[in-house]
């Protein structure tokens, strides 16, 4: 009867400690890996906010259980290791995951593609989780306005257009229309909304698109990023040019030789203006690409530019 009431009583107080340390061992963490693969479904995207807690028995802490909201409701997933989550505090999880997106190294895997989308899923839901005014939030915002592009050029191969990458820029400009990465994004922006998927051997695209830029630049002539739009323009008065003189169909679009050759022209004019910016690469761009027309290489139609990228 002694023995059975010691066993009683060495069962409760079990009951008692397990209790205050499973309240000590609950805690909310940040994915930064999927939880789990059922068949081709992922669960759990990085970035995302999670219910976790650490058996107090085990006290394992490669042994956590997480809950996670799903589109099916609730669900637990138990044994996660610890290396798949870092806890939820404002003082350290948006700095983690600011250091990491900036990593040039293969954080996640090998494949690019599946490590672009990681980076993409930790910057978009991370972002949900921090107040407006947390000091690394503009940084985190602005990774993401090149990540939903990169992100959304691979997995449409750019048929389907750039929605969620020009929500995502203007979002940027309406919390920060005096940012720090202000001009960069506005390009950006106008950039998106005025793609063209194919030329499709026309003058007319790219020459529609050299007005866009030429009338953004004229609004907007000391951009930070003002070198890298007259780059962008010489391009596409390029593509122009090789669309008229190298055409698919003789006499389409009702452009003459000679109009090419004034694209061309003009692509030249810009590019010699280039020679003299402050700005080494720039300089250094414009003298290949110089270099490119003199010895009648071409950009789009056949390309055999000696580029470096």
């Amino acid at each position: 009867m002694k023995r059975f009431r010691l066993i009683s009583l060495v069962f409760i107080i079990l009951v008692i400690v397990s209790n205050v340390s499973a309240e000590e061992f609950k805690y909310k963490g940040i994915l930064i890996r999927h939880l789990i693969k059922e068949g081709d479904k992922l669960y759990g995207e990085p970035g995302q906010l999670v219910e976790c807690s650490i058996n107090p028995v085990i006290s394992d802490f490669s042994n956590i259980t997480v809950r996670l909201d799903t589109s099916q409701g609730l669900r637990i997933f138990e044994k996660i290791p610890d290396y798949y989550i870092i806890p939820y505090d404002p003082q350290f999880s948006l700095s983690w995951i600011f250091l990491t997106l900036k990593s040039r190294d293969q954080i996640y895997t090998d494949n690019r593609f599946e490590e672009l989308e990681y980076r993409y899923h930790l910057a978009k839901n991370s972002l949900s989780l921090f107040p407006s005014d947390h000091h690394l939030r503009e940084e985190v915002l602005s990774m993401l306005c090149e990540l939903t592009e990169r992100y959304e050029r691979w997995r449409n191969n750019r048929k389907e257009g750039y929605g969620k990458s020009i929500v995502v820029c203007e979002k940027y400009l309406r919390e920060y229309p005096d940012g720090i990465y202000r001009d960069r994004i506005e390009w950006q922006l106008v950039q998106l909304q005025n793609d063209i998927y194919e030329y499709e051997g026309c003058a007319e695209g790219p020459l529609k698109q050299a007005k866009a830029y030429e009338d953004y630049l004229s609004n907007h002539p000391n951009s930070k990023v003002a070198n890298e739009i007259k780059l962008t323009i010489t391009h596409l008065y390029r593509v122009a040019y090789e669309c008229i003189e190298y055409p698919e169909e003789e006499g389409q679009e009702g452009f003459t030789k000679k109009d090419g050759e004034k694209f061309l022209e003009k692509s030249v004019k810009i590019y010699q203006g280039l020679l003299k910016s402050n700005n080494l690469t720039t300089r250094e761009t414009a003298n290949i690409k110089l270099y490119n027309i003199k010895h009648n290489r071409r950009v789009y139609c056949d390309s055999n530019e000696w580029d470096w990228e």
